[in-house]
């Protein structure tokens, strides 16, 4: 195979300039559905929206990208969800009340600031489904209603006296014993900075799986009370939460902090609450170290678990190349199931130095591995050898 880790000899996936967080999901025909925000200018200017196309030839060609929405403001940050009888949903960002960059946002001390960018939870978090194969999108869109935490309360309003409720989400939805669950990003904004502060939410669905009206959908925020997850040190910044379930339930959560290192936590009751935030460790006990950049675990249909980091540390958005993976298998903990992580290996590089690679997803087909990513400007998809991934698990189960 030539060099999968080169990120150039990947298959480019559908964007018109700005192309942010491509996911992929399998449909029953066997088409692959796809989602990114994209859009004509750059990261969180107007008119970004979230794209879908479909692959009928496993990633090599794909169809025009049709919008997820027809609002004329911004969409962004989508994600899918296949359920067992055949539906697609995709849920994403909608800044439904039109706010603009020059809108006035009046602070709690009665100064008056200007919002940098419009992408990031202005409105409603939302969903549109399909039920053939992702060809046609439902015409209504359904919000989720979100539960406040304590950093909801503090936002500022605009000029125009919307509430500024601030989220967003990077990682993918997951299925545990007959409930769904979605990650949520909530933000405090101050002073034009618009991720200020950041805890994380998880939200619960007790009916998604099995409801085909999507008007009968409940919907439940955790974790219970009003704090959300927050950074092992206390630091303002625990945002961009992936979640996965264990064999026994648990469920664990990764994060990215200002610490130079990676956050993680676990839940052993369903995610109303979870334990002290911790810093990601190797199998032998050393710290992680990241960046402020996503890091993202899997679960893979071996019962085994991938991690996405970037092994060095650092408060800021850099140091996003070259991209490494550690592989994970479960082992017993005093408070139920954990995962032990194998030393790490570079999965992905590119030779332009000033590439940023981020927000990918992985899925299984037929098989085999696939990982979609982009460095912002472009979104590629890449086929990884099994025989790689197995020495990162033999790695893990070695200790």
């Amino acid at each position: 195979m030539e060099d999968f880790k080169n990120i150039q000899n990947g298959i480019i996936l559908p964007s018109i300039g700005y192309a942010d967080q491509p996911k992929i999901v399998v449909a029953d025909n066997g088409a692959w559905v796809y989602t990114i925000t994209t859009g004509e200018g750059q990261e969180g200017t107007s008119n970004t929206f979230v794209g879908i196309s479909q692959s009928f030839d496993c990633g090599k060609t794909w169809s025009s990208l049709q919008r997820i929405d027809d609002s004329p403001f911004e969409s962004s940050y989508s994600t899918l969800f296949k359920t067992d009888f055949g539906r697609i949903y995709c849920f994403y960002d909608l800044n439904i009340d039109g706010i603009k960059k020059d809108d006035e946002i009046l602070e709690h001390d009665g100064t008056v600031s200007f919002s940098p960018r419009l992408d990031m939870g202005f409105g409603i978090f939302c969903f549109k489904f399909s039920d053939d194969n992702g060809t046609t999108w439902s015409k209504e869109r359904y919000e989720i209603p979100m539960r406040d935490f304590d950093i909801d309360l503090i936002n500022p309003i605009t000029a125009r006296g919307k509430v500024r409720r601030c989220f967003w989400n990077v990682s993918n939805p997951f299925a545990w014993d007959g409930a769904f669950y979605h990650a949520m990003n909530k933000i405090r904004y101050q002073n034009g900075d618009v991720v200020y502060q950041t805890a994380g939410a998880l939200l619960k669905s007790d009916n998604l799986l099995t409801e085909s009206d999507p008007k009968k959908i409940r919907w439940e925020t955790l974790p219970d009370g009003t704090k959300g997850i927050v950074s092992p040190a206390g630091t303002k910044i625990s945002e961009e939460h992936c979640f996965v379930p264990l064999s026994d339930g648990t469920i664990y959560d990764v994060f990215r902090t200002v610490d130079g290192k990676p956050g993680y936590t676990r839940s052993t009751d369903g995610g109303h609450t979870f334990e002290p935030s911790r810093y990601q460790c190797f199998a032998d006990g050393t710290e992680m170290k990241n960046p402020r950049a996503a890091n993202f675990i899997w679960k893979c249909q071996n019962g085994k678990y991938l991690y996405w980091f970037h092994n060095v540390s650092g408060p800021e958005w850099e140091g996003r190349n070259p991209v490494w993976f550690c592989g994970g298998v479960e082992c017993d903990s005093k408070t139920g199931k954990t995962i032990k992580w194998s030393k790490p290996e570079i999965v992905l590089y590119s030779e332009n130095k000033k590439d940023r690679i981020s927000y990918p997803d992985l899925f299984e087909w037929d098989g085999k591995y696939y990982l979609a990513e982009t460095q912002k400007t472009v979104s590629r998809l890449h086929e990884i050898p099994e025989a790689f991934l197995q020495k990162l698990w033999d790695d893990a189960g070695s200790y």
